[in-house]
């Protein structure tokens, strides 16, 4: 259930968690949004300063998330150097808020081993309806447009589309 190299969830246990948060929040009416982001330029990271050093990346902002997140959140590596969190109980406008908390914890302070590093991300609130995978499908869109309106930025899956 956790991802061996950062201790967050792996991406198996966070769709089990979502299927059963989504299935509560039907039942309660409570919001319920995913943070999708990715390391930009990871590739990079791992061609000039090499694959030990990118692992270290990798570890390091799964702390920096980790500081950040309630207890009922739940992060995960979804893959690669993209990660996703699920935030119970929380509307699109607390979710962006935490989202950008990230993002400035990120680039805030400078990696030991690479120095700078930044994260593009992408905000959905659940409808209600949608399955599990077209709700991380609108986040994963929004992800794809922050990356291509300059990275390092949050982008709302409503104004991506």
């Amino acid at each position: 259930t956790k991802d061996f190299l950062t201790d967050l969830v792996n991406r198996r246990r966070f769709f089990e968690r979502l299927e059963a948060d989504m299935a509560e929040s039907r039942i309660k009416g409570f919001g319920l949004s995913v943070v999708m982001f990715d390391l930009d330029f990871f590739k990079r990271i791992n061609d000039t300063f090499g694959h030990d050093s990118g692992d270290e990346v990798l570890k390091h902002t799964a702390l920096r998330v980790r500081e950040l997140l309630r207890s009922s959140d739940c992060a995960a590596r979804f893959g690669g150097e993209e990660f996703i969190i699920l935030l119970k109980e929380t509307r699109i406008d607390a979710a962006l808020a935490l989202a950008e908390a990230v993002r400035a914890r990120i680039a805030g302070a400078p990696y030991d081993a690479v120095g700078a590093v930044s994260a593009s991300f992408g905000v959905a609130e659940w409808d209600g309806q949608e399955d599990s995978r077209s709700l991380i499908n609108r986040a994963d869109k929004a992800l794809y447009v922050a990356k291509q309106s300059g990275r390092n930025r949050v982008v709302r899956a409503d104004d991506a589309a």
